[in-house]
């Protein structure tokens, strides 16, 4: 029997290795820009083609590579941060497990040009496929200049794998916000197609977070603090007024790396529980700096989640920090306890003082029988009565026609639970389902099949919108999809003027938002504008969590969502209807 082991070609290597660290142009720029900051550049430029497909190019003026060092970092587990592996415990740059630069040369051609300060001459390196092609001397400026061009060239089922321009943009301008706001102190240029998307300079926090987000956050800003001696907590919660429907401008910096965590988001949006509507969401900014021995980075190939050693304490000691945040700057109501003083009423001195009178009823007979007391429980019980008669009224072609639907099979009739979820049983299983979701996809496929778009109408006045700059750079990104949905624009002096929109009855503002928040949390699986306009449509128009169905409601829309093309997922993949027959519900109660 012949030997089936065998050790994989380090070309194949670094391209199964490209596929952890790179799944996107906008992995790319985050791998090179964190270079670029540990390298200590104070000017980064980045220039981007075809959302990165074709080119992305990152030129900073850090303090650059020797000769041996520019060819030794496209080999794998290069790297300068990591000696031995108790180093792992005490991280404190950002790129460091010499993944990144050997996995994107593996599929794509890259030149990359260096000198350091103290050199005569720089380096220039030129590498395709994994394999270095040339290794010479050359003139260049101080720091690093990288080119990578055709990005998957040799592995055409990732590229085929990419979304659209605009949606791969979107994923290059978000990786680009994440970097260039934790780091203010350098000035930063992003460059698309030809145009300056961005031009950031040296500035601090909180003039970085209002050049990013835009103008209508200069006076949105509560600033947080709290330090402990393990804990830092600095940064800025919103106001909220500028509480959105949709997610995308909540950021967590931890020892200046941005990450997510679900759990300490909950800390943040548990403090605006009653102040903001329910479904919004507000914006933070919020950098924690704490001992990264206490920390985990290491746990996934983008660096984007972090475990922490004691995570419960963490979330405690920022949504006090939060509640008193808000509290000092009046954003919640609050009494003052500690306020002296009386209340007086002023008198005028010429008015004359009137003694209080008492009115008696004269025929007022205490021994008279009292009239009878309305029974409130009685009252109750027969409107309940009155109510279940109504629904047993129901005509017998109606009832007839929710039997035929439901069958037998439907031993349970359904219920609501917290106002949210609709479970009943059906087919042997127990379904649950989430009734937002449910009616939103009945709602969207309504839409599809009517297959409309909007037509535009021009407005007698232009419409100023308060957008920041990585949601201008979205609409010319998006410029022909937003134009298939009927709106027209113009761009004066950095503002945007809406000059005609849809021919809808809704707040344009509130809307437009909506369309740029789902681009930043999505739209990628909807491509189609009849897909993104029926899917809006639909969100705009769909029940919510918390609005009370009554029984017939209830069954009404478990009937169309079940005759639904596809009832189980949305359009974004998210899940509707969760089963489980009777074994696994048994198994839950097993030790």
């Amino acid at each position: 029997m012949s030997d089936i082991i065998y050790k994989l070609p380090d070309n194949v290597a670094n391209q199964i290795a490209a596929g952890e660290v790179v799944q996107r142009p906008a992995s790319v720029v985050k791998e090179m820009l964190e270079n670029a900051i540990d390298a200590g550049a104070s000017k980064v430029k980045v220039v981007i083609r075809d959302a990165g497909k074709t080119l992305i190019y990152i030129e900073d003026n850090g303090k650059g590579m020797s000769h041996q060092d520019a060819l030794m970092c496209f080999e794998r587990h290069a790297t300068s941060k990591l000696k031995t592996a108790d180093d792992l415990f005490h991280i404190a740059t950002k790129g460091f497990r010499g993944e990144a630069l050997s996995s994107i040369a593996a599929i794509a051609h890259v030149e990359l040009k260096t000198q350091m300060e103290s050199a005569e001459s720089g380096t220039r390196v030129t590498v395709s496929g994994g394999r270095v092609e040339l290794h010479e001397t050359c003139a260049t400026a101080v720091g690093t200049q990288f080119s990578v061009k055709n990005l998957f060239y040799n592995v055409p089922a990732r590229r085929y794998f990419l979304k659209s321009d605009s949606v791969e943009w979107k994923h290059v301008l978000e990786e680009f916000t994440r970097v260039a706001l934790v780091h203010p102190e350098v000035e930063m240029m992003l460059e698309h197609n030809g145009v300056v998307e961005l031009h950031l300079l040296q500035q601090t926090f909180r003039q970085r977070v209002v050049k990013m987000m835009g103008n209508k956050f200069q006076e949105a800003l509560v600033p947080i603090e709290e330090e402990t001696n393990w804990l830092k907590i600095s940064g800025f919660l919103s106001k909220p007024e500028v509480a959105k429907k949709v997610r995308g401008d909540q950021y967590f910096f931890v020892n200046n790396r941005f990450i997510k965590h679900p759990y300490l988001h909950h800390a943040i949006q548990a403090v605006y529980n009653g102040i903001i509507a329910e479904g919004n969401f507000p914006a933070y900014f919020i950098q924690l700096e704490i001992d990264p021995e206490l920390i985990d980075i290491n746990i996934h190939p983008t660096k984007t989640e972090i475990k922490f050693q004691d995570e419960r304490s963490i979330y405690a000691i920022l949504h006090a920090s939060a509640r008193r945040a808000l509290g000092m700057h009046n954003v919640v109501p609050s009494l003052d306890f500690n306020q002296e003083g009386n209340v007086t009423t002023p008198v005028n001195s010429s008015t004359e003082i009137k003694m209080p009178t008492i009115t008696l009823t004269g025929d007022y007979n205490p021994f008279q029988p009292a009239a009878p007391k309305r029974d409130v429980v009685q009252e109750w019980l027969r409107m309940q009565g009155d109510i279940h008669q109504s629904v047993r009224q129901m005509s017998q072609e109606q009832q007839g026609i929710l039997d035929e639907d439901w069958g037998v099979e439907m031993e349970l009739k359904p219920q609501q639970f917290f106002k949210k979820w609709i479970v009943f049983e059906y087919k042997g299983e127990m379904w649950l389902v989430d009734q937002g979701k449910a009616h939103r996809q009945i709602q969207f496929e309504k839409w599809m099949r009517q297959g409309y778009l909007p037509s535009p109408q021009t407005l007698l006045a232009p419409l100023e919108l308060s957008l920041n700059e990585k949601e201008k750079s979205m609409i010319n990104a998006s410029a022909d999809t937003l134009y298939a949905l009927g709106y027209r624009w113009e761009i004066r002096d950095g503002q945007v003027f809406l000059m005609a929109l849809p021919q809808e009855d809704w707040d344009h503002q509130d809307f437009w938002e909506q369309i740029l928040g789902e681009w930043e949390n999505g739209f990628e699986r909807m491509l189609n504008p009849t897909q993104i306009w029926a899917w809006t449509k639909a969100k705009k128009e769909a029940i919510r969590a918390g609005q009370m169905l009554t029984l017939p409601e209830m069954k009404d829309l478990m009937r169309e969502l079940l005759d639904l093309e596809n009832p189980f997922f949305t359009p974004r993949h998210e899940k509707i209807i969760f089963k489980m027959n009777a074994d696994q519900l048994q198994q839950l109660f097993q030790s």
